[in-house]
């Protein structure tokens, strides 16, 4: 085993946007702290495809960190006031790996998923490991179903189910080249407990597959899966699994016009799931479901200058409102990238829009996580269009109970010392 860890005296050199000036209000509701953004990295490309809120009051984000060509898995740990805490890179193979999915632990640490590039091979292999509040390892899948386990899936997601296991999802990794999709569970210390392969959700022929691009618990100890099934110009499903991750139904979504299920959130009698519309995925979509799976609203947003819009995350309020996390861009492979966060009504009636800023190119939010009065963001920014000059993005929007958000537009931004790696 190599580990590559990252101490935060041995890898102090991430750039970090400090927000300053006068914040907005998203609502108009008392706000009680200041709102904050940071990012952290080295020289090369840093993102967070995940970030989760933490017992004692901060918050994990993890994805990837790409430096001279080498993609490792990367995560931090800040504050409730923004300061890192620690960091860590994480490495098994000469490949690359990926974190994509974080799980806070109630001892302040988290378990931490996503998958391995095979040295040996063109497969992937899930990795699951737990990390204690210091950001050491106390335990690791590498020498169990790491090992044996070779799947497609470059993404590989995670979600706790309610007795405290945990499940690992995946599916196709190209159109070309498709895999059926596929569900690993794990003992809650991350013993291999079962592994399935499951026939696509479409008609099977060449290119058809299915993605799956995340998971969410269910309270009868099972979960559903989101995603889409390509083969045309695809569709986004809806797919529960029992306590023994065996399918129990599963619903596409063509006549709702949703072309990819992105993120999947379990409220009450139901299921919120965003991504992009049917057909060529220019507008966010955001459909509520019952608990069967049945469409009950479908909300549509296009953009007014005319950018493609995706929906990237959603959470709801205790009032029933939902908090969309929206990215625009210019069309596939711009490098400038929008990030909004929208307020929908109960019923999916757009109420409030406002814009989070921090690199001066592009702020892209991937994901949000709800803390005990805030909801933080995770993803990256970027000051350039250059491919690799961006940074993990860590942001925090004040919310007492939800009921007003707010951000900073302004930051400045300062380089430290430059980094170093030590292997254990």
């Amino acid at each position: 085993m190599t580990n590559f860890l990252l101490s935060p005296a041995s890898r102090p050199s991430f750039r970090t946007l400090l927000s300053i000036g006068v914040a907005t209000a998203f609502l108009a509701s008392p706000v009680s702290a200041q709102p904050w953004a940071e990012t952290f990295g080295g020289p090369g490309a840093d993102l967070a495809y995940d970030i989760a809120a933490a017992a004692d009051g901060g918050a994990f984000a993890g994805g990837l960190t790409n430096t001279d060509l080498l993609v490792d898995g990367y995560v931090v740990k800040t504050d409730a006031d923004g300061q890192l805490l620690w960091q860590r890179s994480l490495s098994l193979s000469p490949k690359a790996e990926t974190f994509y999915s974080i799980l806070p632990t109630d001892d302040g640490g988290a378990v931490i998923a996503g998958s391995v590039d095979d040295a040996a091979s063109p497969d992937y292999r899930p990795w699951l490991l737990a990390l204690d509040a210091h950001g050491e390892i106390l335990w690791s899948s590498e020498e169990s179903f790491t090992a044996d386990v070779h799947v497609d899936s470059a993404i590989v997601r995670a979600a706790r189910l309610t007795d405290g296991r945990y499940v690992l999802a995946g599916g196709a990794n190209t159109m070309v080249n498709p895999e059926d999709p596929w569900v690993l569970l794990a003992t809650a210390d991350g013993t291999f407990e079962s592994f399935d392969r499951f026939e696509t959700l479409g008609t099977p022929g060449f290119g058809v597959a299915t993605y799956i691009n995340n998971l969410a618990a269910t309270p009868d100890g099972g979960f559903v899966a989101t995603g889409t099934v390509s083969g045309g110009l695809g569709t986004a499903f809806l797919w529960k699994f029992d306590a023994h991750a065996q399918p129990e139904w599963s619903r596409l979504y063509q006549d709702a016009f949703f072309r990819e299920g992105f993120s999947l959130r379990a409220i009450t009698d139901g299921y919120v799931i965003t991504g992009c519309d049917l057909p060529n995925c220019n507008n966010a979509t955001i459909i509520r479901t019952d608990a069967g799976g049945a469409v009950q609203w479908t909300t549509v947003l296009d953009d007014p200058d005319g950018r493609r819009s995706f929906g990237r995350d959603v959470v709801a309020r205790a009032n029933g409102e939902l908090v969309l996390l929206q990215t625009l861009d210019g069309g596939a492979g711009s490098r400038v990238i929008d990030t909004e966060l929208i307020t929908l009504s109960a019923a999916g009636e757009r109420l409030t829009t406002d814009p989070l800023v921090v690199g001066q190119v592009s702020t892209a939010g991937y994901r949000l996580a709800q803390g005990d009065d805030r909801l933080w963001v995770g993803g990256y920014a970027g000051d350039s269009t250059a491919a690799n000059d961006f940074d993990l993005l860590v942001a925090v929007a004040q919310d007492q109970a939800f009921g007003s958000l707010i951000f900073s537009s302004d930051f400045e931004s300062g380089d430290l010392a430059g980094w170093s790696s030590h292997s254990d």
